[in-house]
């Protein structure tokens, strides 16, 4: 029977993946926002203007980038207590003075300290990044400049020491420290989360980003066949890492996962994942290429949408919502495989 403790440990385990995958996806969506723009021929103007935050208003990733790593902080703070419960077999109040001991003296506790120390180097650099856009939007830049990428760069590497810390207190730990099971375990937290994560974001910028900017077809296009092709590669890696770390859990079970709790939470998640797989295929081979047909047969203007458009971005950006939500459904099936025993 699963206790309070650990199902405490899944809850605060699938708050964490969301949040990760939340922060991803504004990386992720906010790269891809700029990169549209600063192709755009009137680059300079937006620029100027204060770019993205002045051309789509209602669109504000970086803040959503930092608050999401400030809940991640309190939530990856909040987890070590039932941990050192767990680990201590003591009651949760009891486990306080545990802490240090925890910290110190066991190997959770170092993972739990590398996970902290890439939240603190990503809440950083995030903060830095928020208060330059800010600054951006306040005063006006050269023409042809742009926001520097160090920011993001060292908010993206804190992730990845985040996700390694991730993977240094999961199963995969069993193979030992520095292993190639733990580096593709790694690789899978963080491409779940920028799949998740992307597709999360991208369906609450896509409907503002077509009202923000009056309906610009081109600019739209380019950033749905931008986010396809990102989705894609991160699709790619989630599952040759995902089928890699199934093979070697399988391996190592000491019984037949079939009829466990791992297996069935197992199953559940592969299902889920396979079922959005197909909602991503379906988008970027039917939804996409539809919105692109549109968009040349309305002349390639770039100020109008076109009534056939329309109706294609409404139905790309129906899927990207049923899409969110398996994306979310299997983020909490993993946390909740990550606190089982394969067994």
């Amino acid at each position: 029977m699963t206790s309070s403790l650990c199902i405490m440990q899944m809850a605060l385990a699938a708050i964490q993946d969301v949040l990760l995958a939340i922060a991803a996806g504004s990386i992720l969506c906010s790269t891809t926002l700029a990169t549209v723009f600063a192709s755009s021929r009137d680059a300079a103007r937006l620029r100027l203007r204060g770019s993205i935050k002045q051309a789509m208003p209602g669109i504000r990733l970086p803040a959503i980038l930092w608050f999401s790593l400030c809940a991640l902080a309190i939530a990856q703070l909040v987890s070590l207590w039932p941990q050192a419960a767990t680990m201590s077999g003591s009651t949760l109040s009891a486990a306080l003075g545990m802490l240090s001991i925890v910290l110190r003296q066991s190997h959770d506790g170092a993972a739990w300290l590398i996970g902290a120390a890439g939240i603190a180097v990503a809440l950083a650099a995030s903060r830095v990044h928020l208060r330059g856009g800010q600054a951006r939007g306040s005063s006006s830049l050269r023409p042809g400049s742009a926001p520097p990428p160090w920011p993001i760069r060292i908010t993206m590497l804190g992730l990845a020491l985040y996700a390694a810390g991730k993977a240094a207190a999961s199963h995969a730990a069993e193979a030992g420290d520095f292993s190639l099971t733990q580096a593709v375990y790694c690789v899978h937290v963080g491409a779940s989360a920028a799949w998740a994560g992307g597709v999360i974001i991208a369906a609450c910028v896509l409907p503002t980003f077509a009202l923000h900017t009056r309906a610009d077809g081109g600019r739209h296009l380019a950033f749905c066949e931008r986010l396809s092709r990102a989705s894609a590669i991160a699709l790619t890696l989630v599952a040759l890492s995902g089928l890699y770390n199934v093979a070697w859990v399988c391996a190592n079970a000491p019984a037949p996962l079939v009829g466990t709790y791992y297996g069935r939470w197992l199953g559940a998640k592969l299902v889920i994942v396979a079922t959005a797989a197909l909602l991503r295929i379906l988008n970027r081979a039917v939804w996409v290429p539809r919105l692109r047909a549109a968009q040349r047969v309305h002349g390639g203007e770039s100020n109008t949408l076109s009534p056939r458009y329309s109706v294609t971005a409404a139905h790309l950006g129906r899927t990207l919502w049923v899409e969110s939500a398996l994306l979310a459904a299997a983020l909490i099936a993993a946390a909740t495989l990550s606190h089982l025993p394969p067994a």
